[in-house]
């Protein structure tokens, strides 16, 4: 019941239908969904929300070896050109379980930094691995935004 509420409330706050909130109508439309919960039960949720978060988080890192995620990120960083043998190297190192998505200090992923080295067989490679082209590095640059 509340959810058809909340999402009446936003179509009501979305002025412009497009589906998004800009500021203003993001601060009208949290002021009616803490109208609609009240602010303790927001903040439950919300705890609820970033506890399942690390949680899920947690369980996917177990299945991923650190120190093989780091050496296929080093080894894709440290490339001018990602050829073929290099390519197999990596791909060599996601088949023994490294992250895809593992990033540096300045969060910044093996689909970032292949992005301009790479012919489409390694990206297609590497999204097989399930490589996300959202995942923004500290500077919100990503893959997607790159590639288009």
């Amino acid at each position: 019941d509340s959810d058809a509420k909340l999402e009446m409330r936003f179509r009501e706050y979305d002025k412009d239908n497009s589906l998004t909130l800009d500021k203003e109508e993001f601060r009208l439309y949290m002021d009616s969904v803490l109208s609609v919960l009240g602010k303790r039960k927001f903040v439950e949720i919300c705890q609820a929300l970033y506890e399942e978060t690390v949680e899920r988080r947690a369980e996917i890192k177990k299945a991923f070896d650190s120190a093989v995620s780091e050496r296929l990120l080093e080894k894709v960083r440290g490339a001018n050109r990602i050829l073929p043998e290099l390519e197999q190297v990596c791909i060599g190192l996601l088949e023994k379980k490294a992250d895809v998505n593992f990033c540096d200090p300045t969060g910044t992923s093996t689909l970032l930094y292949a992005i301009d080295k790479s012919e489409n067989t390694f990206i297609g490679q590497l999204l097989k691995y399930k490589a996300d082209p959202g995942l923004h590095s500290k500077e919100y640059d990503c893959a997607a935004f790159r590639a288009s």
